[in-house]
């Protein structure tokens, strides 16, 4: 290479904590023998979901974006519990902590946290960014509506694409 590399000029990002929603998961939809399913204070679900010893996976609001067969592992056994106002899920040694309001989490691996939500609180006792929240307007910003229709075309492709792969299997 003959030019030097220069440094990326710092940019600010604006960050408006008024426009995104606190989440808090009040109640119970329903529960399975690999997770749950909570009702939130936006009206999205937040689903619970156990992939094995020490694997979870959390995912809120409507499930709009394309399966790009990322995650291809299926769920595994967990038990899960109410202790008081927390919801524990439990496989191998580690258990993943839920608590409803504000809705935060705490990943404990043989008893011992390892990763929890924000505890930063401003005077008045609330926290100053949710530790689980979502835009008002219910897409990213910058993403047309044009867009979010090209999305869901390309996700129903992949969807036609993987059942005609499917169908022909069994012949």
């Amino acid at each position: 290479m003959n030019f030097p590399l220069q440094p990326a000029p710092p940019r600010r990002l604006a960050f408006d904590v008024e426009s995104f929603l606190r989440l808090d998961a009040l109640q119970s939809v329903g529960t399975s023998a690999s997770g749950a399913e909570f009702a939130t204070s936006t009206g999205d679900i937040l689903e619970v979901s156990c992939y094995g010893p020490g694997v979870f996976r959390l995912r809120a609001g409507p499930n709009t974006r394309p399966d790009y067969g990322l995650l291809v592992g299926r769920t595994k056994a967990c038990t899960s519990a109410r202790d008081g106002g927390a919801w524990r899920f439990t496989t191998g040694e580690t258990t993943l902590e839920l608590l409803g309001s504000p809705l935060a989490f705490r990943l404990l691996h043989r008893g011992a946290p390892v990763l929890a939500s924000i505890t930063d609180e401003q005077i008045g006792g609330t926290v100053r960014l949710p530790a689980f929240g979502r835009l008002r307007k219910g897409r990213q910003r910058g993403t047309s509506e044009r867009a979010c229709q090209q999305e869901r075309e390309t996700a129903q492709g992949h969807r036609h694409h993987r059942l005609r792969q499917n169908s022909g299997k069994g012949s």
